[in-house]
């Protein structure tokens, strides 16, 4: 299933900024963590956040001045 949204400038960039968050904290969360289970749960979320951040990286936004 794809999901498509309409975001202005703002609202991707901030989208990106809190993936980017998640993603540090993910990669902390996954060192840290002795829980086999809970570190793969970790890196499948962790690979999804990536997939997301990629589609918003390839989106070319219109210049604003």
């Amino acid at each position: 299933m794809l999901v498509s949204i309409d975001l202005s400038t703002e609202e991707h960039e901030i989208l990106k900024h809190i993936l980017e968050s998640e993603m540090s904290e993910l990669r902390t969360e996954i060192v840290s963590t002795d829980s086999w289970d809970f570190k793969q749960m970790l890196k499948s979320r962790k690979q999804a956040v990536v997939k997301v951040l990629e589609a918003l990286t390839d989106t070319h936004l219109p210049e604003t001045v």
